[in-house]
């Protein structure tokens, strides 16, 4: 099974509590849940022009990692100004993914600015 889920952060930090909803994708010891879990952001972190990644950004795959538990491995993670992605596959089924890519556009002013856009992944 394949969950899907996108939170606007609207520019904000989130607590742990607020993120505890991913641990309902986990698989547990009866085997339901998610064999693959995709979490998509959008403005996790103000537009400004920066040199490094910013904080909420490292929050959410962090967050998402711990969640999700250790039974789950990162497949794609990716960012494209506020917008994030990270697609993480349970360990089960690691075997059975044979390959996994990433596009992304950009929308925002000239087709160029980070502020709209997307970001795709397919297996």
């Amino acid at each position: 099974t394949i969950s899907v889920v996108t939170w606007n952060l609207a520019e904000a930090s989130f607590s742990e509590k607020e993120a505890s909803f991913f641990k309902k994708f986990r698989k547990g010891d009866s085997k339901i849940g998610s064999d693959l879990v995709l979490i998509g952001a959008q403005e996790c972190e103000d537009i400004k022009p920066r040199r490094a990644e910013g904080h909420r950004s490292r929050h959410l795959r962090r967050v998402g990692i711990q969640m999700l538990g250790k039974d789950y491995v990162p497949l794609a993670i990716h960012s494209l100004g506020g917008i994030q992605m990270a697609l993480y596959c349970h360990r089960d089924v690691l075997g059975d993914v044979e390959m996994v890519h990433i596009a992304d556009v950009t929308c925002g002013v000239g087709n160029v600015f980070h502020n709209k856009g997307a970001i795709g992944v397919y297996l």
